[in-house]
């Protein structure tokens, strides 16, 4: 299939790169390619796939690469950069994959079609070994659609890291637009506090940049 070819051939360029201790440039040209492959599957009007298995697909392409492309390991300060892009790429799509699976908080629960997605796509995942202590992306994602709870904890984490990597690179709009993302889910889950404190924050860099419409959006999500 197209996406089989795809994904081949960016894998062996991907291999290519590694050996020539690249990792930016894989992380780099990962972001891309998720985003050139996921607009041909629109173009070419490919709707014959359960729903969700893109968004599934670009999760676990994302996870594999940060875990190859770990930047704790890598002297490429420019690395964080693509890496970053990464990690709020596949938090967005695990968030379109919990509202498909019905495991949104406020949810009673998913529908009879909701949990056939579900098997379908954790019945597509193949099997993979934890690696150093850490769970594997496959076993990551699997969870994530089979329980409210590691679904929360992985959007959570996945948040959290984006917004940390953002910052770091001095991104600060767009970890602003990640948090402002996390508060609206944390209001979901009942917590407002802490949504409080990230729409806090995104108001103040909303007002400084004078993007009235966002702010004014935010002030509106504060008062309720």
């Amino acid at each position: 299939s197209l996406m089989d070819m795809r994904n081949y051939l960016f894998s062996r360029q991907c291999r290519q790169l590694m050996l020539s201790k690249k990792p930016a440039e894989v992380a780099a040209r990962s972001v891309s390619f998720l985003h050139n492959t996921a607009q041909e599957l629109e173009i070419l009007e490919v709707t014959e796939i359960v729903e969700g298995s893109l968004d599934s697909w670009v999760v676990l392409a994302c996870l594999e690469v940060v875990n190859t492309c770990d930047p704790r390991s890598s002297e490429d300060p420019g690395l964080t950069r693509h890496t970053a892009a990464l990690w709020a790429l596949a938090r967005q799509k695990l968030l379109r994959l919990g509202a498909v699976c019905g495991l949104m908080p406020g949810e009673r629960g998913p529908s009879s079609d909701q949990l056939h997605n579900v098997i379908s796509l954790t019945g597509c995942l193949p099997d993979a070994e934890d690696l150093e202590g850490k769970p594997s992306p496959c076993r990551r994602l699997k969870e994530s659609l089979t329980s409210n709870a590691a679904f929360q904890k992985n959007y959570l984490e996945m948040c959290e890291i984006a917004i940390s990597s953002f910052k770091y690179i001095g991104r600060v709009r767009s970890a602003r637009l990640v948090g402002r993302d996390l508060a609206t889910f944390y209001i979901k889950m009942g917590q407002h506090g802490q949504a409080a404190s990230f729409l806090v924050e995104a108001l103040k860099t909303f007002q400084q940049e004078k993007w009235l419409q966002l702010g004014l959006e935010t002030m509106l999500d504060l008062a309720m």
